[in-house]
């Protein structure tokens, strides 16, 4: 398997806001001035826009050991704070800076409540194999249908497999929750013969990664 690009790295801190809040309270506006410096964002939430929705920041920068990690977006809500950058490592960092710097400059707490820390990794990746290997059980549906393209439609293109799902049933899930594994092929005119593929997994960057080695490897196994 070869890695293309990471294309989306997502990181949620959830807290509750009453137990890392001062007991003196937070100054919103110096809040968003002091971020906006700090992470050099290019775009930011107007004083309205924070209080209605959240303060969301977009297109800025965290300097960690002269490396500049790009933060696609940084979000602070009542309920936490979201991070998107181009891997989840990424974010975790940019979040653990984030998480850092507040408990110093604004004095707030430590939270009492420390839930598990969400993730959400999308990829771009080429496999040495089609997904259609993953069907081949199938090969007389899929000559079938394509027997029905050419009836209708005059069509003569050879149909293959494009993408695969893996996902939890959503009422035994938490609230909001998804368990949705997405292997899918590129779209934007890209040949079914590259094996090029967009996948998303809420998950670190890492673990995603691994288990797309896994399923290539199960692919290899299935043989022509």
């Amino acid at each position: 398997m070869k890695l293309i690009s990471t294309e989306f790295g997502q990181s949620f801190q959830q807290y509750r806001l009453e137990e890392i809040r001062p007991f003196s309270g937070i100054y919103l506006p110096g809040l968003i001035a002091t971020i906006t410096e700090r992470y050099g964002f290019g775009v930011v939430p107007s004083f309205a826009e924070a209080v209605q929705q959240g303060a969301k920041f977009r297109e800025g920068r965290l300097i960690v050991d002269d490396r500049l990690i790009a933060i696609k977006e940084l979000g602070i809500y009542n309920d936490g704070i979201i991070v998107v950058a181009w891997n989840t490592e990424d974010a975790d960092t940019i979040i653990d800076d984030v998480k850092s710097w507040e408990l110093q400059t604004l004095k707030l707490r430590e939270p009492i409540f420390k839930p598990v820390r969400r993730h959400f990794s999308s990829v771009v990746v080429e496999f040495d194999f089609s997904i259609n290997r993953a069907f081949t059980m199938f090969a007389e549906f899929i000559r079938i249908y394509e027997e029905v393209l050419k009836r209708t439609y005059d069509w003569e293109f050879p149909v293959e497999a494009s993408r695969v799902t893996f996902t939890a049933d959503p009422t035994k899930m938490p609230l909001h929750s998804s368990a949705d594994f997405v292997i899918e092929r590129r779209a934007g005119g890209v040949p079914f013969s590259e094996n090029r593929y967009f996948s998303s997994v809420p998950l670190q960057t890492r673990a995603h990664l691994e288990l797309l080695e896994i399923f290539e490897r199960l692919l290899a196994a299935i043989g022509d």
